[in-house]
């Protein structure tokens, strides 16, 4: 670390308390090795995922076009991690440092946010922010203990412009149990291209909810009406818990 800036921002400068500079410390130097997988501790997945997504829905991360990609859809990279630590000095990040909470200030925030949204997303942007949501808190709800989102960052988290493109099935309103959001490649956007990597819940391209595996071949798409409503109802216990501030059901 570089510049020391961020220590004593928002701070009286002529009367900074040793301790509360070491806080400070501490709480930046967990922000920057939360963007290194190898250095996350088992006992900080939960605020590691938080994090990365908190990076998304305060636009630190931003959603747009990717490079060398077809102009129809525009994604994000979940764990970008920038060449240097300009970001320190970002509001959004500068509040957070001062949280005495950070897990419960991010999820505050997130649930503001989102809640504008989150059951039916009305474009791409509000689409891949709720994917990614929902992926924190799938991954918080998990009766074995939270584990770590995939850290994968060689492409981006995307979704078509389109918003009905991004249907399992054609379908008459938006339904979280028709949804696959996948990686952007440079002709189309796959989810996972696997039966294998369609198991893995901590993958970004994993779908919300256990259904039969699905080919990325868009001609041969289905899903049961039934499977539909099972992964539809699943989501919706989830966004109720976070909306609501309860216990999310696992």
């Amino acid at each position: 670390m570089g510049d020391l800036t961020p220590l004593w921002n928002d701070c009286n400068k002529e009367d900074i308390a040793f301790e509360t500079l070491k806080e400070r410390f501490l709480k930046i130097d967990k922000l920057c090795r939360m963007l290194n997988e190898d250095q996350v501790k088992k006992e900080e997945y939960q605020f590691s995922n938080w994090y990365r997504l908190y990076r998304v829905i305060s636009g630190l991360v931003q959603i747009g076009h990717i490079p060398r990609t077809r102009w129809e859809y525009e994604g994000c990279y979940f764990s970008h991690k920038d060449e240097t630590p300009w970001w320190l000095e970002n509001s959004e990040i500068m509040a957070l440092i001062s949280s005495d909470d950070q897990i419960e200030y991010m999820k505050n925030y997130i649930r503001h946010e989102v809640s504008k949204f989150i059951r039916a997303p009305h474009d791409h942007i509000e689409l891949i922010k709720s994917w990614l949501t929902l992926k924190v808190l799938k991954a918080d709800s998990c009766k074995e203990g939270v584990y770590l989102l995939n850290y994968y960052d060689d492409r981006a988290v995307s979704a078509y412009i389109d918003i009905q493109s991004n249907y399992i099935i054609p379908y008459e309103s938006f339904n979280w149990g028709n949804i696959l959001l996948g990686y952007s490649y440079s002709y189309t956007i796959y989810p996972a291209r696997d039966s294998w990597n369609w198991q893995q819940v901590a993958n970004l391209d994993s779908p919300l909810f256990d259904i039969p595996y699905i080919g990325y071949d868009n001609d041969e798409h289905h899903i049961e009406n039934d499977d539909i409503k099972k992964a539809h109802d699943y989501i919706n216990v989830l966004i109720d818990s976070f909306l609501n501030n309860n216990a999310i059901v696992k």
